[in-house]
């Protein structure tokens, strides 16, 4: 499966490299990981597009996580994706508006 092409992401000021790895799910029993210490998220990219935004999502709010020391329990950060992807997805317009340059 293709990636969605994106490489870099500013979370709390910090850029982080994305990387997208053959069968980490498989291999490594996940579909996505985010290291605060190197700066790096790697998701499957033998996932699905929408699948690996959602993955992406998530390893964005295990960054917070780990930036903002907020102490969030995995079934927090995982119910937070599904939250977050489901705004964002349903109200693009609306986010486009808020972010965008008109």
């Amino acid at each position: 499966m293709k990636n969605f092409n994106v490489k870099n992401i500013t979370i709390a000021g910090i850029n982080y490299k994305i990387t997208y790895t053959k069968s980490q799910a498989r291999d490594r029993g996940e579909l996505g990981a985010v290291c605060g210490n190197s700066s790096e998220i790697n998701i499957d990219e033998s996932l699905d597009t929408e699948r690996q935004k959602k993955t992406l999502i998530h390893e964005i709010i295990e960054a917070f996580n780990f930036e903002y020391e907020l102490n969030l329990e995995h079934k927090q950060i995982s119910i937070l994706e599904t939250a977050f992807f489901t705004v964002l997805k349903d109200n693009q317009e609306l986010f486009s508006k808020i972010i965008g340059d008109k």
